[in-house]
């Protein structure tokens, strides 16, 4: 089992605490239930506070990396409308996804191409659909530092909403259960503003003790 959970700070618009649990039943497969307790969006007088959505899903990957080959995983999920929608914190409806996940190491890098499709809930009814693409490359400096970095791009057709943004951080390992990690999130069309980046990543062994 494994815990990761941060902090997303934009200092124009909004706070965020995301956070995320995750369950291996085996080698390839994991179970994960993700939110954030603390959202905090600006608004006109007073600020909107409350809870996040809460996303269910699974990743499963059916192909190793082998030579040559890059690793695939597939990852469906639901997010269920948790957030208050009179607060502006979510939409108020329920939204379905499938992601793909190649994964390849390069040297001393690893590189992962990723790409979602979007089932949108619509207030007024009906569904939207929407497209989520990133490629993101990580790399260790020394025995505990890494570097990574991303670039990411959503895309809402329906709704003319296009924004691309990048990440880039660096990761540390306190131990071989422990990683914290902190980074800048910029955006580079229509994305969103400059935002600061920290959390943790924990392994916290087997359900049934151990680890």
């Amino acid at each position: 089992m494994e815990v990761e959970a941060g902090l997303t700070w934009d200092p124009h618009d909004s706070i965020d605490t995301p956070i995320s649990l995750k369950a291996g039943t085996g080698e390839a497969t994991e179970l994960f239930v993700s939110g954030s307790p603390l959202l905090v969006l600006e608004a006109p007088g007073e600020d909107s506070v409350g809870t996040g959505d809460v996303v269910v899903g699974v990743r499963h990957r059916p192909i190793d990396e082998g030579d040559g080959r890059p690793s695939f995983a597939v990852q469906p999920s639901i997010k269920l409308p948790t957030a208050d929608e009179d607060e502006g914190l979510g939409s108020g409806e329920l939204d379905a996804s499938l992601a793909a996940i190649l994964t390849k190491s390069v040297g001393c890098s690893t590189w992962t191409a990723f790409y979602q499709f979007d089932l949108l809930g619509e207030p007024e009814g009906g569904t939207s659909v929407g497209h989520g693409f990133a490629l993101a490359a990580s790399r260790p400096l020394t025995e505990e530092l890494g570097a990574f970095v991303e670039v990411a791009s959503v895309l809402v057709p329906e709704q003319d909403a296009d924004s691309t943004f990048t990440t880039a951080g660096l990761t540390y390992a306190v131990s071989e259960y422990l990683v914290l990690d902190a980074g800048v999130l910029m955006g580079l069309s229509n994305g969103p503003e400059p935002a600061l980046l920290v959390g943790f990543t924990r392994s916290i062994g087997a359900a049934g003790g151990g680890r």
